[in-house]
């Protein structure tokens, strides 16, 4: 039997990753979740190779993201 995965589970574990990084000097927290959902709160499909796992679409998105945030030193 597949459990299924629920957003309020994941939310919760981003806010807690949230507040961790917060608390790290050297650690920087980005928000990938908000960018990848549809208008429902779901993994756009056009993102995900089964609902779960990013395709080469979805890992574009996160790719531009992290490249944004990247600080040059």
């Amino acid at each position: 039997m597949v459990k299924k995965r629920k957003n309020e589970k994941i939310m919760n574990i981003n806010k807690n990753l949230k507040s961790l990084a917060k608390n790290e000097k050297k650690v920087t927290y980005i928000n990938m979740y908000d960018y990848l959902l549809d208008e429902n709160g779901n993994l756009k499909i056009e993102y995900t190779k089964e609902g779960l796992h990013l395709n080469n679409d979805g890992y574009k998105v996160v790719t531009k993201v992290l490249k944004e945030n990247i600080k040059m030193s």
